[in-house]
């Protein structure tokens, strides 16, 4: 009778796995690291380099206006235009400069398919070089990007997976429901 019960069990109980094959890019590593968990002083020095600029230039205007009573000069109209220009690209070209900045500090860099498997114990991340498994709870967090998913395995590591990598939107979907099941 316990055979016949603990039988029953195997068959009932189904191992549901989904495994991915992808091959990323330089710019799947920039959307990676520029998604990653800034430090509250990162952003901080982000917020004040882009707000800078405009603060300085509202100061520079209401002094104008104090002390000459006047406020459209020639040179506030374009002060102010070089304060949209600063407020719109700013973000852009440190963005720019960071993705410079991380692709001299990788070097050249030979990207080799990864595979991903999701089963019931965690992910099995495996390429070429490496191999490893890992329990759902050491998955950090999860974030669904534009046009990617972030696994972020601790602050200094993840894998970036493009929806590319996914033959259809519905599949992409399951996986991500997946994920998010089993770690949270």
């Amino acid at each position: 009778m316990t055979i016949k019960i603990l039988f029953l069990i195997f068959i009932i109980r189904k191992v549901i796995t989904i495994k991915i094959s992808f091959l990323n890019t330089i710019e799947d590593l920039v959307i990676l690291n520029k998604q990653t968990k800034a430090s509250k002083r990162a952003k901080n020095v982000k917020i004040f380099s882009t707000c800078i600029v405009p603060i300085t230039i509202a100061l520079e205007l209401i002094y104008d206006y104090l002390s000459f009573h006047r406020i459209i000069t020639p040179f506030s109209i374009s002060s102010f235009i070089f304060c949209i220009i600063w407020i719109i690209f700013f973000p852009k070209l440190v963005d720019l400069f960071n993705k410079k900045r991380l692709i001299a500090k990788l070097g050249p860099i030979t990207f080799k398919q990864l595979t991903i498997e999701l089963f019931e114990e965690g992910l099995e991340v495996k390429s070429e070089s490496s191999e490893y498994k890992l329990p759902w709870n050491s998955v950090d967090a999860i974030i669904t990007a534009n046009d990617h998913i972030l696994i972020y395995l601790n602050i200094n590591s993840g894998v970036s997976i493009p929806f590319n990598a996914f033959s259809s939107s519905l599949e992409r979907e399951s996986f991500i429901r997946y994920l998010y099941g089993h770690t949270k």
